[in-house]
């Protein structure tokens, strides 16, 4: 017999709030949910088919897809869930990304520096960098013929947040800065 899937009844489901799919599978393994369509981005903290943890980015009509496979065969079959409510920023997304939690508090907060290396989620999340991982904004300086040309890395998805960028110098490199003149 090839795999016999029960995708379940689907959840009231609230973006950005973790819902459970309780599925189930008969004579076949679980290979588990995955997202099939629906906006924004989707994630399965869990895929096994009984207990699947789900968090929506986006309101909207979103299809997962519960899968089982055996020596005979793979089976699937779909759910529709329709979640509710605003859509997450792109700082939330990142921060569930990074730590599990949309919430701008503990080390997910803009301002908290989990991984002690000097930089702060917001410098982070500016500039496209893992919060986790110890590395440093990527810049360079270079001398032209009228000055110094300053390039650094940014986020689309920061800008997108409506994140600005600007550049100050100083001459001494201690205050007063100024972003007149860069």
């Amino acid at each position: 017999l090839a795999p016999v899937i029960d995708p379940g009844t689907a959840p009231a489901a609230t973006v950005g709030s973790p819902v459970v799919l309780t599925g189930s599978i008969a004579h076949g393994d679980g290979l588990g949910w995955s997202h099939v369509d629906g906006p924004g981005q989707v994630f399965i903290s869990s895929p096994t088919p009984s207990s699947a943890t789900v968090v929506f980015t986006q309101p909207g009509i979103h299809l997962v897809r519960l899968s089982a496979g055996n020596a005979h065969g793979e089976s699937s079959r779909t759910l529709v869930v329709n979640a509710i409510g605003t859509a997450l920023t792109e700082a939330e997304i990142w921060r569930y990304n990074a730590f599990g939690t949309t919430s701008n508090s503990g080390n997910a907060a803009d301002d908290a520096d989990p991984n002690n290396d000097g930089e702060i989620n917001l410098l982070k999340f500016a500039t496209g960098q893992d919060p986790n991982a110890s590395t440093r904004v990527v810049s360079s300086l270079a001398k032209t013929a009228t000055g110094l040309e300053f390039t650094y890395a940014r986020s689309k998805a920061a800008v997108q947040d409506g994140v600005t960028y600007s550049v100050e110098y100083s001459d001494l490199l201690t205050p007063p800065w100024t972003s007149v003149g860069p």
